[in-house]
């Protein structure tokens, strides 16, 4: 009979633990597009019956948003000015479950001082009134030009053991983008690449990337087409990813190759034969 009441004590300890008052994620993206909407999402779990005396909002310590959910409803909004922060007041939505919750806001007409530190923060309306909060942080970024990535590649024609120098660059954008090389669809490690140079514009504000590296034609890039792609990409966060791509002709194949070719073929043609002779006599 102990045990049994042990192993219920212990269920439910379980449950109320499970269930209390807890953030489980603030979800928003790291970037995001000048202009572009963004939705934030407060997650979190509950006790059935506990009730919420505020959720809160802040942009870099600054709170402003704030919702009292058992309060008036003519009066449980309130509102806070930020710089960079504009709330669309018809995406806003607290959900509320079984032991769980969510809360979610959006913002629009994003700008450059929409960048920053953004924090949910969720109190009981009981005492001791306790208090959950979760950070995440949100950058908006100007996209680079239409023609970014530029890429230069010499010479366009290159044999076995001969130089080949890449140089790419991306306009225009805040933050710089990040530039990286890709041989044959396989990224160069760093520390064969130069390292990224940032050249901020005459605006003072936007910004452009040069990047270049150079390496040698070796005969492993001979094995799959007689011709070699280079690439370059530009990425910034999760927001900009665009790359450029061209090829490089590979000039005096080595003779080892055109020799296991041909002996490829002729053995191909010899098979090709059997089988029609085979063919021809059943």
């Amino acid at each position: 009979m102990m045990s049994w009441i042990f192993f219920v004590l212990i269920i439910s300890l379980n449950i109320s633990t499970f269930t209390s008052l807890k953030i489980t994620s603030l979800q928003l993206p790291s970037h995001i597009a000048i202009g572009q909407s963004v939705n934030m999402f407060c997650k979190f779990t509950i006790k059935p019956k506990q009730k919420l005396d505020s959720i809160k909002w802040y942009k870099d310590g600054q709170e402003f948003y704030r919702l009292l959910p058992s309060g008036n409803h003519a009066d449980n909004e309130k509102y806070f000015l930020t710089s960079g922060v504009k709330l669309d007041n018809q995406s806003k939505e607290l959900k509320l479950g079984f032991g769980y919750g969510e809360h979610r806001i959006t913002l629009t007409s994003t700008d450059l001082n929409t960048s920053g530190e953004y924090r949910c923060q969720i109190t009981e309306s009981q005492a001791p009134f306790h208090t959950e909060q979760r950070d995440g942080t949100l950058n908006v970024i100007i996209r680079p030009d239409d023609r970014s990535p530029i890429m230069e590649v010499h010479p366009k024609v290159a044999h076995i053991d001969q130089k080949v120098h890449l140089k790419c660059s991306s306009s225009r954008s805040k933050p710089a983008a990040k530039l990286s090389f890709y041989i044959n669809g396989e990224r160069i490690p760093e520390a064969k690449m130069s390292t990224q140079d940032i050249i901020t514009e005459e605006d003072g504000l936007l910004e452009s990337s040069h990047r270049s590296m150079t390496f040698d034609i070796q005969e492993s890039h001979y094995r799959h087409s007689p011709e070699l792609e280079v690439k370059c990409n530009a990425k910034i966060g999760d927001a900009y990813w665009k790359s450029r791509t061209q090829k490089i002709k590979l000039d005096g194949i080595p003779s080892y190759m055109l020799e296991s070719r041909s002996n490829a073929n002729t053995e191909v043609s010899v098979l090709n034969w059997l089988v029609i002779l085979y063919l021809f006599y059943i």
